[in-house]
């Protein structure tokens, strides 16, 4: 059994806690002017609309933004999958505490 997106439309495969990358984006990526939900270029619908631009942000290490003021390898780099877990990532982007509860189950394909 693959594991995917918690959003009923979507069968893309998990990205972190239950939903795909690109709800996950949705969901937590928000606008630089006006902390609004992000639409396009780290803008919100209306700032965007309005034909405000704002430089790209950058992460720590030199790439644009993903979530969270990091890039995408700096995002999922090390940490587990799971929501609320902080463990580094071993097998399938889980801990291997995760990893292993999946494989106990039998969910494994």
């Amino acid at each position: 059994m693959r594991l995917t997106c918690l959003d009923p439309s979507c069968d893309r495969p998990l990205f972190y806690g239950t939903l795909c990358r690109m709800h996950y984006r949705r969901a937590h990526a928000t606008c630089t002017l006006c902390a609004k939900p992000f639409y396009c270029r780290y803008l919100c619908r209306e700032c965007y609309r309005s034909g405000r631009r704002v430089d790209v942000p950058l992460c720590m290490c030199g790439k644009p933004i993903y979530v969270s003021n990091k890039c995408f390898p700096c995002f999922v780099g090390t940490q587990c999958i799971i929501a609320g877990c902080e463990n580094q990532r071993r097998a399938r982007n889980m801990c291997q505490k995760h990893y292993m509860q999946l494989y106990r189950k039998g969910l494994d394909e």
